[in-house]
Parts: C-alpha cells; structure tokens; sequence
C-alpha cells in the first residue's frame, strides 16, 4: 500500500518526523515498509496566470498565442493545448523555471516568441490529465506561486499489509497504529452532517438472508454534471496508486483509501425499477464487469441486481451496464458489507484482484458503515456545488448487529510469554486502551477487554498478549536461549538411501534442480498421457498458488524439460540434470500399463493406514541435453544416445550395490511410455521390480515442448530399488571363498535377432551349473565371415568352489555341458579362432 505522509498528517501528527522514524516506527509493529520516495515541490517560478486573449497563430494551424496576466505583466505564451480560453486560470511556469527535469527559456516557435508555458496536471504531477492545460480554480489569486494552492512536496511509503491487518489497509488505520505506538492523539474521520436538498425518490433495496450481506447502506444523489475532482484530492489518489477519474468515482476511492471501507457508485438511471437485491446467484451465467470482459457467474456468488439483471458482483467489480460516466445525472452510492470468505472464493476463481476484493476479503469494519456512508454525503455535498438534491439521511439496512466481542488476558500469562518478567498490569492496560480496547473488567492478574469491531483478528487471549508485545516493542525483549534436552534417535535408513542417491547423480557431472510438485494438465497431454495411461495426473488443488499448476506431478519430466527449455534460451546447452522428488497419486490408483504394476512404495507415511491418504513414490530423474561430452571440456561433443543416459544408469546403481548380475535390461514396451522413443529406450528391473526406465525422447513430444534434438532422460523408482537393496543384502554369501577363480572366454555365434538379453536368461538357467560363479559379457562382433544374419557375443566366464580348488578336468566338463546347452537352446556355436 503507497501511503502519502502529506495525507497521513490529517489523521496523526508526523509532520515534524523524519522518514527514517515513521518507517521504523511502521516496521516494528508489523507493517514493514518496503520503500520510500521522496516528492519534490513545485517549482517556485510556476504561478497562476489568467488568460486575457487568445489568438490564432500565425504559422502554425494548430497553436495559439496566449496574452496571460500575472505579477502585473502580460506574457505571450505559445500554447498547443485545445482547451485554453479566454478568462481561464492557469499555472504559468515562467523561463528559468524548471518543470519535469528541464529549465525552461524564451524559445522561438515558429516566429513568434513565448515567454514561458501554460502547464498541464501531468507536467506538475498533481493528475494523470494531459490532453489540455490545467484550469485552476478561480479564487486562485492571480501571480500568487502554485505552491501556496496545491502541496505537492511530500514522502510517499510503500508499506507492506499482512493479511490478518485488514483494518490497516487504510489511512486511518495506519494513523491508529501510529498514534498508539507514538503516543500522539489520533484525529477521528471528519463527519460534518452537511445539510443539502433531500432526494425526491428514493430505493427499494431487499437483502436474501443467505446472501453473504451483513450491512448495506446507500446514498442517493442527483446532480447536473461530473466533472474533475478537485485538484488536491487528484493529487492524493494519484501518490496513493489510484487513478482520478470523475468527483463521484474519486470520492469514493479517496474514502476507500481514507477509511478502508470500499463503495461503489452506480448510475441510477440504469437501475431498473428503481431497486437493489443482494442475492446469491441461482445458475451459471455471463457478467459483463466494468473492464469490459465478460466472467462465467455460479451459484456461489453473491449478486448485486436490480430488478431485471445483474449490476454488480459484490464487493469486487460493478457492472458495465451501470457504470458512473461524466454524463451521470443521478447517482446511487453503495456502501456495504460482505462475506470475506465468498468475495474471496469468488475474486480468486474469476482472477479479479481489485481494491474492493483486496479489502473485503480481509474483513471490513462493519461497525463503520454507516459513518463511511456519511462521510462521502458530506464530500458529494462539498465537491459538487451544482448538486441538486441528495438523502439527507443515509439509508443503513442491519438486519442482524453482530455481537461485540470480549477477550481477557492474565497479565501472569503476558510476562510468561514475551519474557518479560517486569511487565505490569498497569503498562499492559495502557497500551491496549492506545489501541481502543475497552476495559471492561479487571482483577488483579486479570483483565477483560472489548475488542473494536474492525480488530477481526483479535480472538483469544494470545493475540491481545501479541499486542502488548507490539507496544511495548519486540526489539526490547531481552535475548535468551531457551533450555531444551534432545534425544539423537536413529536416522532413518531411507532418508540416508536418498541422500546417497543423490550424491552420486552429482559424482556422475548432473546438477540437482528443485521444482513445485504441481503441474499443468497440459503438460501430461504434450507427453502424449492420455486419461488411461497410469501416468495420467488425477489429483487436483482445489485453490492453487496458480491457475495452471494445478495437478501433481506423477513424473518429473515436465519440470526438467522446462528447465532444459529455460538453459537453451540464455544459450546454455548440454546441461544435465537430476531431480529427487515424488509422483503422487489417487488412493484407489491401479496402474493399466504392466509397465508400472511392480513399483513398490516405501513406507514412510505417518499414516499409512489411511485409505483416503494420496499415494506417494520417490522418484530420481535425469535428463541430458545435447552436446554431451565424456569427462572433460576438452573432450569432442557429441549427441547423446540410449547408451550414454544407459552408462549413467549403470554407474549409479552400481554404486548403490548392484552388479551386472543383478539386473536385467530390455528393451522398452512401445505403449508404456508414448513420450520415449520406442527404438532408443531401455528398462531395467531387478526380475522382480521395476527399476527405472531410460532412453532417447520422442521427438513428437520434443515438438509439443519447442525443443528439438536428442535429449536424453531417465528415471528411477527409488522405492522399487531401495527395497531390491534390501532383499539383495539379506541373502548375500555370509563369507568369499578362498580359493582361486578359473577364467574361460567363450565367443558363440548365434543369430543376429537374438537379444543379450535372451542369452543371459539362458545363462541363469543353466541346469548343470555348479561351480560357474558369475559371468560377464566384454564384446559384440559382426562381419561378413560370420554371414549377414550372426553376430558373434563374447562372455567370460568364472568358475570357482568354496571347499577347494578346481581341477582343469572339472572346468572343462562344466564347460562341455555349458556348451551343449547353449546349442541345443539357442543354436549358439562355438567361434573358431
């Protein structure tokens, strides 16, 4: 919130303050202030001027030459403005004068000399007007400096709110909090109950009970034209982010601002059937607000209609069919008060942030609208000489008063809590009486209070015990480490598994990123997962931070591809990254595709047990983007294939625990995943579990993501693998034989279709085996003298006993039978030579 010090003096002395105490002074009661900027005054040269004559300029069709009087001297200025006239005051800045950074001289335009510049709102900083020269009023006296009419020298903070401080969403609630922690008297809203014509008809206005509405007040008024709001009212919303627009539309946003009470002005006119109901909408239908977009209404927001349509959304936006013009002849202002909770459901679906939304969705005082309402009477009364009638009396609806609230608070308590053991009964009732606590009660450790019906956040005991610490200052608690005793229990073996994890994805050259766990359901539909694939993401947020994000994640590869996307727009190619995380979903998911039935899920819940509780996995990703190097910087770029994101697989889970013997590689079912390439992507298990997967992308969803190339991805279900860790360490060989191994290499010729895979399956199969203890494949070979359709794999082989030696008699005979075997199975011979 921008708050002007220049308006804020009308509520709380700061005057004599500089702004480094009134900051400060703001910070440490909780409303950090955020930045300061300084306003210069105006020019000391820049004074008012009345236009005596205005002629036609000789050399130009669409400048003037004004004779304007000032100081008892006529000076001819060259003006382009459209509304200059004769008899008008205006702000003459005279040559050495200096305006928007830049002094000004006698120039000569177009032959003809002008001896200064009639000044628009804009060029002086006091309104957004630019179109034509500013018109002064006309009590202005003539050569006196701008200055003495209009401050403009002013400190303008930006202070930051917290959202349980709606009542400081206002001028007058900063002043409040100011005069309280300063000790100043505070200035109460000027309400002057200024007498004008009563209007001649009023409104008919019917509140539903379950409309969400606790108060409306109105005002009617009938006038014979809008014009510009006064010039230091322009001023003041315009340093206050508010742009002016007409008297009616800136009185109420100046009040808004002043009281924190937002309003609305509709054109009465337009009102059919002279009537205002306040209703929840009973279907779905379009609204047309006042931006000119048209919003989709449902059944849970509440309606300002009149008797035929919609005119408002309450407490946000007003209508364009009722919208305040220059051309207004009678108005009608609404000042209510609404339900927080339905403005905000509503304001956060349609994605409608207005000041109104803002306040109300906060709690508004709902004990001062009426006084708001009088307040912008007796303005519309002050502004608008031409007003020809208005209510005399505002019109206030309260069907229900809501009860005042009373907290007590031991003051045994307050010194125990902000440790503060020299507090007193005495200090803790001055300060909340400083904030407008009314003591109703009191003993001697004990005091009741009546909470102001604008402190909503004020419920229980401790919160008048935080605004007593407020008070007194934070600052001046005094420091002291509280006693503690810890217990070091054991660390959980799964959180050191995933620590390791990472560890050796960042020995591997990756590079960790961190992402929210919530993705667009656009992103699953670029991938190609459709609402069958087990993939698919079907928990949502019922009120996300962002529209979009709105699912979780059920994979990581959303997020890295768009960190990929991110590097190669600052030109960074050839990242690789990794991401540990989790894939969430639906308690009563079952998995379509086989692909995903065997991935286990590590309990690590609190409640496990709960059937209602969304299903968690961890996840490790990867991704590796092109040109990928081998080690160094040095070493020649390359386009990463299946094999290189395969050998980062491979290291990491050796470094886990496995061995090539452990784990068995295939090649990818080509429905699994429609997001790898069907061609380049292998998965790997241990025969029990799902692993993880890897490969090449498909281009088809590089395309829907406007990446291109070969990218590089995998990832691991780090459930399935911390549990084959598990399992693998429970039936590891108690001791290692020794007694020394026996190597043999065996190349076999075999067909060129048949898989390693095939030939390992065979291998554990092996009926006769006895003594072979491992094996471990170290070439491929094809060549025109095997023929096009063999390929020659070559295995070495370890044979080894635990009670004694092996003989070369024994070797071979395992051999011999190992050799028949893979014969008879796989048509597989011995290579010669």
């Amino acid at each position: 919130m921008l708050v002007s010090l220049e308006w804020l003096n009308d509520y709380v002395s700061v005057s004599d303050l500089d702004t480094d105490t009134v900051s400060d002074t703001l910070t440490k009661l909780g409303h950090e202030v955020e930045g300061v900027e300084e306003l210069a005054a105006i020019d000391d040269l820049v004074i008012v001027g009345n236009v005596l004559e205005v002629q036609r300029h000789p050399n130009a069709s669409r400048l003037v030459l004004c004779r304007v009087e000032a100081n008892g001297t006529t000076h001819q200025v060259v003006c382009g403005a459209p509304n200059v006239k004769a008899g008008m005051r205006v702000a003459l800045a005279l040559p050495e004068a200096v305006i928007a950074g830049q002094k000004l001289a006698i120039a000569n335009i177009r032959g003809e000399e002008s001896h200064g510049m009639l000044c628009s709102g804009l060029e002086l900083g006091i309104s957004k007007e630019h179109e034509g020269i500013l018109s002064l009023d006309t009590g202005f006296e003539i050569g006196s400096k701008i200055n003495t009419h209009l401050c403009t020298q002013d400190r303008v903070l930006d202070v930051s709110i917290t959202p349980n401080r709606g009542d400081c969403l206002s001028y007058f609630g900063l002043a409040r909090e100011l005069a309280a922690k300063l000790d100043r008297p505070l200035k109460q809203l000027r309400i002057d109950n200024l007498v004008a014509p009563p209007a001649a008809d009023s409104v008919q206005v019917e509140i539903a009970e379950d409309s969400g509405c606790s108060r409306f007040c109105f005002i009617r008024a009938c006038i014979k034209d809008n014009p510009s709001s006064p010039l230091w009212m322009q001023r003041r919303l315009m340093v206050s982010g508010v742009r002016p627009m007409n008297t009616v539309v800136d009185i109420t946003n100046y009040v808004m601002l002043e009281s924190g009470q937002p309003s609305h002005a509709y054109d009465s006119e337009q009102i059919s059937g002279d009537m205002l109901k306040v209703r929840r909408a009973d279907k779905a239908c379009g609204f047309v607000a006042l931006d000119g977009k048209e919003r989709e209404i449902q059944a849970t927001d509440i309606l300002i209609c009149d008797a035929v349509r919609i005119v408002g959304l309450a407490g946000i936006i007003g209508g364009e069919n009722s919208e305040i013009s220059i051309n207004t002849k009678d108005i009608l202002i609404e000042v209510a008060n609404f339900s927080p909770i339905c403005v905000r459901k509503t304001a956060k679906r349609l994605g409608l942030n207005t000041e109104a939304a803002h306040r109300f969705e906060r709690c508004v005082d709902i004990g001062n609208t009426a006084r708001v309402a009088a307040r912008i009477r007796d303005l519309l009364v002050a502004s608008l000489p031409a007003l020809q009638s208005i209510s005399v009396d505002v019109k206030d609806i309260y069907p229900q008063q809501v009860p005042a609230r009373r907290v007590a608070v031991r003051v045994s308590r307050a010194r125990r809590i902000l440790g503060i053991p020299s507090l007193t009964a005495k200090t803790c009732m001055m300060h909340l009486k400083q904030l407008e606590f009314d003591l109703l009660d009191q003993t001697e450790d004990r005091m009741l209070f009546g909470i102001p019906s604008y402190r909503a956040d004020v419920e229980r005991e401790i919160d008048l015990i935080e605004e007593i610490g407020r008070l007194v200052g934070l600052d001046k608690i005094p420091y002291e480490l509280p006693v503690t005793r810890m217990s070091v229990g054991l660390e959980d073996s799964f959180s050191a598994f995933l620590t390791k994890v990472k560890l050796r994805l960042s020995v591997c050259g990756m590079r960790e990123t961190i992402s929210f766990v919530f993705n667009s359901a656009e992103d699953y539909r670029r991938l190609g997962i459709d609402a069958n694939h087990s993939l698919h993401p079907h928990l949502r947020l019922q009120n996300p931070i962002n529209a979009q994000m709105r699912v979780l994640q059920t994979t990581l590869l959303p997020n890295l591809l768009q960190c990929v996307d991110r590097n190669r727009r600052r030109q960074i190619h050839g990242v690789r990254l990794f991401e540990v995380g989790r894939s969430y979903f639906s308690p009563n998911h079952v998995p379509k595709q086989k692909f995903f039935q065997s991935t286990a899920e590590h309990g690590i819940h609190m409640n496990q047990s709960d059937e209602k509780r969304p299903r968690e996995r961890n996840i490790a990703a990867g991704i590796i983007d092109s040109p990928f190097r081998f080690g160094n910087w040095r070493a020649k770029a390359i386009e990463p294939d299946v094999y290189v994101g395969k050998r980062q697989l491979l290291f990491l889970l050796a470094a886990l625990g496995f061995t090539e013997k452990d784990l068995c590689i295939e090649a990818i079912d080509k429905t699994a995943l429609p997001f790898m390439h069907p061609y380049a992507s292998l998965v790997v298990s241990d025969g029990v579990r799902c692993l993880g997967y890897v490969g090449e992308l498909h281009p088809r969803a590089l395309a829907q993501f406007k990446l291109s190339g070969h990218i590089i991805y995998f990832e691991l279900m780090l459930d399935s693998i911390y549990q084959a860790l598990e399992h693998k360490r429970r039936r590891v060989r108690s001791h290692v034989s020794k007694f020394p191994a026996v190597q043999r290499d065996l190349a076999f010729v075999l067909a060129k279709d048949i898989t390693y895979r095939q030939v390992e399956t065979a291998l554990q199969n092996f009926p006769a085996k006895e003594n072979m203890s491992n094996y471990r494949l170290f070439d491929i070979f094809t060549g025109t003298e095997l023929g096009e359709d063999k390929k020659s794999i070559a295995i070495s082989f370890s044979f080894q006993a635990d009670d004694r030696t092996l003989t070369d008699d024994e070797v071979e005979g395992e051999v011999s039978q190992l050799l028949s075997y893979m014969r008879q199975h796989l048509d597989a011979h011995v290579r010669d030579g």
